[in-house]
């Protein structure tokens, strides 16, 4: 429960999670493994969230798509919190679904439990939750009532994260408010729609709460509370915008091609260095392009056949400009690839069946208009280049910093000191002043300490 920790500045579920895996061995591998177990699982979840809404062909396709969807394989083998999202983001969509086909109150109690923690990991789980709720409130006033068991979920998934907030700071925050930091990030004066690092703000959770906090404060001059700290953020992101509204709408425009752009923009893991050595990544020819070509085909063959919008299309669209607003990043996108595929599916299933030539056609060149949309080179090959360098410069220093604790573990704590001063002299040399700064805050801990 991380209780000296006064506020949440990650996600509180991540953090414990990480720390049960730490009591169990070596965190990272576990957290890894279970990445990978929860891909294996939402795949499960998909079937059958798919097969409520088209059918069970439809849905076997799109399970089979899940599981060679390139992006999706290579993050399910991270230690990242992606893959509990989208399994919580899926089994929120199931239970939400089954509770209204079924017309159970266990239902939306369960769904209500599961959005709860599936918001404390994401924040982008939000504008997929009210989608949710609205989709199913306009279909009539008996669902509506039946809502308050799904947020009587939602009130107890949150509870143990607001008692222990309560009993640690007195205050009731179950999770870190980054919304307005994230949202200047992608919206500042210089910002190109993917992440730029802020001045005077370390590019980590850590930074985008403690660091930012500390400069909200010192323009306001007064002490503020993690809600403050997030209106200062969106105040100055408001006052930009409407200083300068045509650049936003550009930006915005930038950022909704990049959301459906083919490349797969780099966050905390670089997708193209890493995949050149996995060859089941590397040859998997399954890319966002052709995912949603497929998708973008299955969406117009849909619409033309039944006739009617149904949930996946409404949260298709909302997560894109959802997304669109903050900064685009190749993991935050794949919640989206989640919901185009099971337009793709359809379109695969309608493809074999061949009915409907003249809306098969329609469908057909509407896939190539996507592919060829999904194809613009918005960054140059140099910029490429150049975000694949930097990448390839950071595991070169991290490798470095792993023989320095590896080598001198049991070395002398003057010889340790001496090398960590050395190393962060080499690192400011690159302009690499975070972990130059890092190397030279441990160096000064160790002054004074006797032997290991």
């Amino acid at each position: 429960m991380t209780f000296h920790i006064k506020q949440y500045f990650f996600s509180p579920l991540y953090a414990f999670c990480f720390y049960v895996f730490s009591l169990l061995g070596n965190s990272v591998s576990l957290a890894c493994f279970f990445s990978s177990f929860c891909f294996l699982v939402s795949g499960i979840a998909l079937f059958f969230l798919v097969k409520e809404i088209f059918n069970s062909r439809v849905a076997a396709i799109s399970t089979l798509l899940f599981y060679i969807y390139k992006p999706l394989v290579f993050y399910s083998f991270l230690p990242l919190k992606t893959m509990p999202f989208i399994l919580l983001t899926l089994v929120f969509l199931l239970f939400t679904l089954r509770g209204f086909n079924k017309e159970k109150n266990i239902y939306f109690f369960l769904a209500g439990l599961v959005s709860s923690f599936s918001l404390s990991l994401e924040g982008l789980f939000l504008p997929v939750f009210i989608t949710v709720l609205c989709f199913f409130i306009f279909k009539g006033k008996s669902y509506f009532k039946r809502l308050g068991f799904l947020f009587i979920g939602f009130f107890l998934g949150f509870l143990p994260f607001g008692l222990r907030s309560y009993y640690v700071s007195k205050s009731f925050q179950v999770a870190p408010s980054l919304l307005g930091i994230h949202f200047y990030i992608g919206n500042t004066l210089g910002s190109d729609g993917v992440y730029k690092k802020v001045k005077d703000i370390r590019p980590n959770a850590f930074g985008h709460f403690y660091d930012a906090k500390a400069i909200a404060e010192k323009e306001t001059g007064k002490k503020l509370t993690p809600s403050q700290v997030n209106l200062f953020w969106l105040k100055k992101s408001f006052s930009i915008i409407t200083e300068k509204p045509t650049r936003f709408v550009s930006l915005f425009l930038r950022k909704i091609l990049l959301t459906v752009n083919d490349f797969e923009v780099p966050n905390n893991f670089n997708f193209y260095i890493i995949s050149k050595k996995i060859p089941t990544i590397r040859y998997n020819i399954f890319s966002f392009s052709v995912l949603f070509s497929f998708s973008m085909a299955g969406i117009v063959l849909y619409i033309l056949i039944e006739r009617k919008i149904n949930l996946f299309l409404l949260l298709t669209l909302v997560y894109s400009l959802s997304l669109s607003l903050f900064f685009i990043a190749s993991r935050y996108r794949l919640l989206l690839a989640v919901f185009l595929l099971p337009f793709a599916g359809f379109f695969v299933v309608e493809l074999l069946r061949f009915q409907n030539r003249k809306i098969l056609f329609v469908s057909f060149i509407t896939g190539i208009f996507a592919f060829m949309l999904s194809k613009i080179p918005i960054f140059s090959e140099q910029a490429r280049m150049t975000i694949n360098i930097s990448y390839e410069r950071r595991l070169r220093y991290a490798e470095i910093l792993d023989r320095i604790d590896k080598q001198y573990k049991y070395a002398s704590m003057e010889r340790k000191r001496k090398l960590l001063l050395k190393k962060a002299g080499l690192f400011y040399r690159f302009k690499m002043e975070e972990i130059a700064e890092y190397l030279r805050r441990n160096a000064k801990n160790l002054e004074g300490k006797g032997e290991k």
